[in-house]
């Protein structure tokens, strides 16, 4: 496949950022854990940053193969393809997910009078025009629009410092159980969705300097998380952030005498824009390689319908919604694409690899250089 998209790793590491924050700018899963939500951050930190060091070992060990081209180099055609719509499936479920939370917010908060397919639609339009215009586009979008998000954060924050409470803090640890809990919703929830960029990794300019842009972007994810965790537990108090869905919009509003919900709207739609957008794209790359189709723009049309309709089968109402992101299911689903099947592909690689080089060792030179 020919690789003309190109972006530069600092555009990697923007695109890293947008799609990691993604739905969190509103609900953020470290809040189960109350009063040591920040631990949560810090330990899901920990933790994504060794499951995204994997995703990077195996994009750089396999020498610039894409997702596709790894999982067939892995498991053979056969086996390759059968994981191929495995991942194809459940960037599916991201972008649904993702897409019924953005609905699910903005008729909660903003427009509650407009139907939700509308903002749905509206949401999937935009992911759809961005990821048609290809990688290139949507990095050069994401260096103006991400830098929003921790400006958003920022202006928030700084507006309530008068109204902050440290007594909210302690007593700390009370409960381990919710803190690790947490910590695990947060490794999958916003680390373990970057296995999709061991699609994106073979398209940057430069492999030099991925390891780089992508922990300079976790740094970002992790001071804009802690920042609204640590904020929001002494402006709510940790009692009632668990009960609360959305608890960095009802920080804002407690701003006096001007109403920013309008930032955090912008924070949803960018963040929410980028993942639905490149889960879009990822499905539709990876079907185009599958059935060896070189342009997989009239594709990404298809998949963008998909997440309207699974949303309100999969979630009816806000009930189910609560319900599905309160739950494990999301971690346990995750399982599978984020870690058990990356660390088989891991394996297989360093095997293969090292077979390889033994079977160049014992070739003759003579016949190395004919």
């Amino acid at each position: 496949m020919k690789r003309d998209a190109k972006i530069s790793n600092y555009q990697l590491a923007i695109i890293v950022i947008g799609f990691c924050y993604g739905s969190t700018s509103i609900a953020n899963p470290a809040m189960a854990a109350k009063r040591d939500a920040w631990l949560s951050v810090l330990l899901g930190t920990l933790g994504g940053t060794l499951l995204i060091t994997l995703y990077l070992y195996i994009s750089k060990i396999n020498n610039g193969r894409n997702l596709v081209e790894i999982l067939e180099y892995c498991f053979g055609k056969i086996g390759g393809k059968l994981f191929c719509i495995v991942y194809i499936l459940y960037f599916l479920y991201l972008s649904t997910y993702n897409a019924r939370t953005f609905g699910e917010f903005m008729i909660a908060v903003s427009y509650p009078e407009t139907p939700m397919i509308v903002l749905v639609s509206l949401l999937i339009i935009c992911a759809v025009y961005a990821a048609r215009s290809g990688l290139s586009v949507i990095g050069k979008t994401c260096e103006v629009l991400v830098p929003l998000l921790p400006a958003a954060v920022m202006v928030v924050t700084l507006s309530l410092l008068d109204a902050s409470d440290f007594t909210g803090f302690k007593p700390m640890l009370l409960e381990v159980g919710p803190v690790i809990r947490s910590s695990i919703d947060l490794i999958s929830n916003v680390y373990g969705d970057f296995v999709i960029f061991i699609m994106v990794l073979p398209y940057t300019t430069s492999a030099k300097g991925r390891f780089k842009a992508t922990y300079w972007a976790i740094a970002v994810i992790f001071t804009i998380m802690f920042t609204t965790s640590t904020r929001n537990i002494q402006l709510i108090g940790p009692a009632l952030t668990d009960y609360i869905r959305y608890p960095s919009h009802v920080a804002a509003q407690m701003i006096p005498g001007i109403s920013i919900d309008p930032l955090v709207d912008m924070n949803l739609l960018i963040g929410g824009g980028v993942k639905a957008t490149l889960c879009i794209y990822g499905c539709a790359k990876i079907t185009s390689e599958i059935v060896g189709i070189e342009n997989c723009k009239p594709l990404i049309a298809a998949f963008a319908m998909i997440p309207i309709v699974l949303g309100f089968w999969f979630f009816p109402d806000a009930v189910e919604l609560y319900h599905w992101a309160k739950s494990m299911g999301d971690a346990t689903l995750s399982i599978f694409p984020q870690l058990l099947i990356p660390i088989a592909i891991l394996i297989i690689s360093i095997i293969k690899n090292r077979k390889k080089k033994r079977e160049v060792r014992k070739t003759p030179p003579e016949l190395i250089i004919g």
